[in-house]
């Protein structure tokens, strides 16, 4: 295995947020616009306090458009203390993260502050230029 890239050579920089009073409706347009499978929530500090993914917006919108309830706010649909990774967190520690979880993203953060998010596709980005780059015996 030769030298391994982090993740802040893979991750999206500067992504969409979303604060925790930020509407519902305004995360689903995000992540739409955005293509991502989750947000980050953060504070005024930009701390991450939460994460909010596609799955989450989709169980709280069942009940809320079938019942005609209105739509909540991000904190009240996201998941609260997510796992989030370093900056400077191997490709491979976070792929065997991926792996074995069922998340499709994490926020990435640089002393405690978000900074990008890294998801299943920049991972597999990183893993296929990793095999490209291989000495691979040719096949005769």
């Amino acid at each position: 295995m030769k030298n391994e890239s982090t993740v802040y050579d893979y991750m999206l920089g500067d992504p969409p947020i979303v604060k925790p009073t930020t509407p519902l409706g305004v995360v689903i347009n995000l992540l739409d616009k955005h293509s991502l499978s989750g947000l980050p929530v953060v504070d005024d500090q930009h701390q991450v306090v939460g994460f909010i993914s596609q799955k989450d917006c989709i169980k709280q919108m069942i009940q809320s458009s079938y019942h005609c309830e209105g739509a909540p706010s991000a904190k009240e649909v996201m998941t609260t203390e997510p796992t989030s990774v370093s900056q400077d967190a191997g490709i491979y520690q976070v792929a065997d993260m991926m792996a074995n979880s069922t998340r499709k993203a994490y926020p990435v953060v640089n002393q405690g502050k978000l900074v990008g998010i890294i998801t299943r596709s920049h991972i597999l980005r990183a893993l296929n230029d990793y095999l490209m780059t291989c000495s691979l015996p040719s096949k005769q």
